[in-house]
C-alpha cells in the first residue's frame, strides 16, 4: 500500500493516533508515514478491525473491540 507516496509492504503495521492533531502515524519496522486523519467516535463498538479502499486507495479504517473510527484524508 502507499501513503503518502511511501511504499509499505504486506504485513505488520502499527498505527498510533494522535487525536490532538489529528494525525494517524503508520510504523512498519524502521519506516513511519504520517497522514491527516478525521478521528471519530461511532456510537457502537465494531466487531472487528475493517479496513475499506476507494480506488485503490486506504479510505477509512475501523477499529475492533473499540468505538473509533479513522477517516484518512478527509
Amino acid at each position: 500500500m502507499v501513503l503518502n507516496g511511501t511504499q509499505l509492504k504486506a504485513g505488520d503495521c502499527v498505527l498510533t493516533l494522535n487525536f490532538v492533531d489529528s494525525k494517524a502515524t503508520f510504523t512498519q519496522g524502521k519506516q513511519s508515514v504520517v497522514v491527516t486523519a478525521k478521528i471519530e467516535t461511532a456510537d457502537r463498538k465494531f466487531p472487528a478491525t475493517t479496513v475499506l479502499f476507494t480506488n485503490q486507495k486506504l479510505n477509512v479504517i475501523e477499529l475492533g473491540g473499540t468505538k473509533t473510527k479513522v477517516t484518512l484524508n478527509p
